[in-house]
């Protein structure tokens, strides 16, 4: 067989032809048009085979676009790293965007695991400022520690310090400084943060020299800031003075149609990480919502990336304890275990569930526990560090 298709044979016959006619215009199109349909040579039998692979190609493209669509619903509208659709994330949006210009202190109440450094982080990204946005729990420092690291030291003020040391205020030069569990910082030590806020200035310790900082503070507490004042674990001069803006992010549980789109987007990420494509179960959305979800977003990031590394195939199915509800009231005292559960995992949900009834009490929940309050806060952070090597992509899809 000629390795030049008829119909291009035709149309360059018709090309060269035409050459000397071009004064007298192009010959009409029904002509040239009905003598190409005729030089088309037949094509090979169609056969069945073809026609199957072809439609399982189709079928497999408009799955493929109806999960794309699906997932573009499912995606949370954004405030930086925070999401959420419902009516009260979107007022925390709106407002996070109001305040994030001003020069005001912000207190941030959440449960844990609400995302109130992601909120912190949100109004730095959003208010303009230069400099740099610095992160501390007041909780994981020791009290000894906690006014040198604020407020920074000169070289000689204690054992130890052979250099000048730039402490957070001064770290976060024109930009923000978050200050994580506030109600946690030593009573003392809040009378020297409240100077600073009024004054502006601060003064490393064993130094003379005072020093102008400009600096916006974040504070956040993971309870009831007014009952900590009552309980005197807070000052009311500094709770009042960090009050400037009250920002409240609500539990996830008060917020249920953005637990679908959260698991989602959070299976996205690590379809993204690991280059794989799996996806949830039919029933996942149902499952998902009929969850108490008393770890809030963190807990559900959690649940999705456990589920995400033990799945064989697709589609993906989380497993949730039973013992926490939605819309039951629950056993606030109680831990419900599962077999197949690690010793580490038992004993992380102990503390955590310890830690949650008595609204994050750390030396209440180690009085509990039979521990030292230094051992709850080396559990957190080998729990922290775990889950920070799983995002690293230590995790094979």
């Amino acid at each position: 067989m000629d390795s030049q298709p008829a119909l291009l044979r035709t149309l360059n016959r018709k090309g060269d032809s035409s050459s000397s006619d071009d004064v007298a215009g192009p010959e009409p199109r029904s002509s040239s048009w009905s003598e190409a349909c005729h030089a088309i040579e037949p094509v090979e039998e169609y056969r069945p085979r073809d026609a199957s692979m072809a439609e399982e190609t189709l079928c497999a493209g408009i799955r493929q676009i109806g999960v794309l669509c699906k997932r573009s619903r499912a995606t949370p509208d954004a405030c930086g790293d925070l999401r959420g659709d419902s009516v009260s994330m979107c007022e925390v949006f709106r407002q996070i965007r109001l305040i994030a210009p001003l020069d005001l202190t912000i207190m941030i109440e959440g449960e844990s695991g609400t995302g109130k450094e992601l909120a912190a982080r949100a109004i730095h990204e959003l208010s303009g400022r230069s400099g740099l946005f610095v992160a501390m729990n007041c909780g994981a420092v020791a009290s000894e520690l906690l006014a040198s690291l604020l407020f920074g030291h000169e070289r000689g003020s204690f054992t130890g310090a052979i250099r000048d040391h730039r402490g957070l205020f001064e770290q976060a030069e024109h930009g923000t400084l978050f200050l994580d569990e506030i109600t946690e910082m030593p009573y003392s030590l809040q009378a020297h943060l409240l100077r600073v806020l009024e004054s502006g200035v601060i003064r490393r310790v064993g130094g003379n020299q005072e020093r102008p900082i400009d600096c916006r503070v974040v504070a956040a507490t993971n309870c009831d800031s007014r009952r900590a004042v009552s309980e005197g674990r807070l000052r009311e001069d500094l709770f009042y003075r960090l009050m400037d803006f009250p920002l409240v992010l609500p539990p996830l549980r008060e917020r249920p149609d953005d637990i679908f789109p959260l698991a989602q987007h959070f299976l996205d990420m690590l379809n993204s990480r690991h280059e794989s494509m799996h996806c949830f179960a039919e029933t996942t959305e149902a499952d998902l919502k009929a969850y108490a979800w008393p770890g809030n977003v963190r807990e559900l990031k959690q649940v999705v990336r456990r589920a995400y590394i033990l799945c064989s195939e697709k589609p993906i199915r989380v497993e949730l304890p039973n013992g926490n509800r939605a819309g039951s009231a629950g056993d606030r005292g109680s831990v419900h275990f599962q077999v197949g559960m690690t010793f580490d995992e038992i004993e992380e949900q102990m503390l955590r569930r310890t830690l949650e009834y008595f609204d994050n009490d750390k030396t209440r929940a180690a009085e509990t526990l039979g521990i030292s309050l230094k051992t709850i806060y080396n559990r957190l952070s080998r729990c922290e560090f775990g889950r920070n090597r799983l995002d690293s992509g230590c995790v094979d899809s």
